[in-house]
This record gives C-alpha cells, structure tokens and sequence, in this order.
C-alpha cells in the first residue's frame, strides 16, 4: 500500500523515509520486519520463505567469496621467513586486526597511506627486534613502498575488522578504509603495539604525500630498483626515527 501511494505521487513523510533507509542499510532489521509480518499474516508462507531463502543465499555467497579471498591472500602473500619479509610468517589474521586499529586511530586512512604505515611498522620492528610483525613483503613503487604484487586492493576488500570506501575527489579516485571498531589486540605483544603506536604518532596528522617524502627519503626505497622487493636490511639505518 505504501509503495502504492508513492507511485500515485505520494511523499513520505521524514519517519517514514528514516525508516525504508533503516531497513535498506540494515539487513537484519529488514529480516525481523518480514518475520513479524509472516506471523501477523500480512504475506504470505511462500513471500516469507522466498525472501527469506534468498537473504540467507545471499549472505552465503558473501562469506563464501570473503573465505576465497582469504585463501587467495594466503597462498599469494605467505612465504619462507627471509630478509625479504622480516623473517616473519604472514598472519593474515593479525594484518586485519593491525589495519582495523591503524584506521581506529586515524581519520580519513587512505589505502595508498596504508601501505607505508604497515611498511613502516615492520620496518621499525625489525629495527628494534630483528623481527617484522606482520610477516607482508613490500616492493618500491613510485608513491613508496606498497604490499607486493598489490595485494593491497585485495586486502582492503575484506570487510570483517574494516570496510572500504571508494569516491571521486578534484584529483581523482580516493579509497579509504574504515574501522568496524572490532579489532583485537590479543595477538599483539606489549612491544608490538608499542611500535605501531610510535608509527601512528608520528604519521597522523600527515597528508598523504607528506607521508609518501618521508617513504622516499629511507634506504629501503632510494637503493631498490622499481618493482622490486624492499630488504629489511635497509631498517638498519631508519630515518623516520631520527
């Protein structure tokens, strides 16, 4: 009937309009909407079940295409513990928990600075404790150093700890990333977390392309050629800490 008068030309009013954009971006309200009108019986057994049905086909085909991205990033990203990733064995897990509580920290977290404060992060620990955290390895690319092979775009497209904004400003495409709030830090060490903490302190307030100079001015990227992997040897004479 509602939908009815709209066609006729009727307007909504403002709670009835707050009301379809909550059940629009809330699937779980729009599902407890549709029980309550099955048990009431104003749809039907075969409305119910079909809406229901495909909601839960739905939201399968998500978990199942996040599962095979996992997989894919897995198998792309892991390799024996070398200079070239800090000696560490890619954690999946802990690199959506690390970018969840980067993003927490900083407003509006660009992918493209992403990348240097994950390579950053690592680069210090591996500094501080011959270590890196995440187990990522990182190639120079003309803005800096970024996840090899750009894995990146496939990482920022896991939507469990964060989710992914694309929109269009003056100088093109933006894409940031956006903290669930859901992270953990269970995984982190006290040392850990005190390294990522000096990375977000000193890279926060930076603009996009203060943070790509100071990427330009390390080792790491100044002596490896374009396209190829970054050694952690180079964290040896870190200049972000000077």
């Amino acid at each position: 009937m509602t939908i009815n008068r709209y066609e006729r030309g009727g307007i909504p009013t403002k709670s009835q309009s707050d009301y379809i954009r909550l059940l629009i971006d809330n699937e779980s309200k729009f599902i407890e909407k549709v029980k309550e009108a099955y048990s009431s019986g104003r749809i039907t057994a075969k409305t119910y079940e079909k809406i229901v049905t495909d909601e839960l086909n739905t939201n399968l085909e998500k978990e199942q295409i996040q599962d095979f991205l996992r997989r894919c990033l897995t198998s792309e990203l892991s390799r024996k513990p070398d200079i070239y990733n800090g000696y560490k064995t890619f954690d999946l897990d802990k690199v959506e928990n690390i970018i969840s509580y980067i993003a927490s920290k900083v407003p509006n977290l660009t992918i493209t600075s992403l990348n240097k404060y994950l390579w950053f992060i690592d680069m210090l620990s591996f500094y501080k404790r011959s270590v890196a955290i995440t187990g990522l390895t990182y190639q120079k690319q003309k803005f800096g150093p970024t996840i090899i092979n750009k894995s990146y775009d496939e990482i920022s497209l896991l939507n469990d700890k964060y989710t992914r904004e694309d929109f269009e400003t003056e100088t093109g495409n933006t894409t940031q990333i956006k903290s669930n709030g859901n992270y953990s830090l269970s995984e982190i060490s006290d040392s850990e977390k005190e390294i990522i903490d000096t990375i977000i302190k000193i890279l926060k307030k930076k603009s996009v392309g203060e943070i790509s100079e100071l990427s330009h001015k390390e080792d790491g990227w100044k002596k490896t050629k374009k396209f190829e992997t970054i050694s952690f040897d180079y964290a040896m004479n870190l200049k972000i800490i000077e």
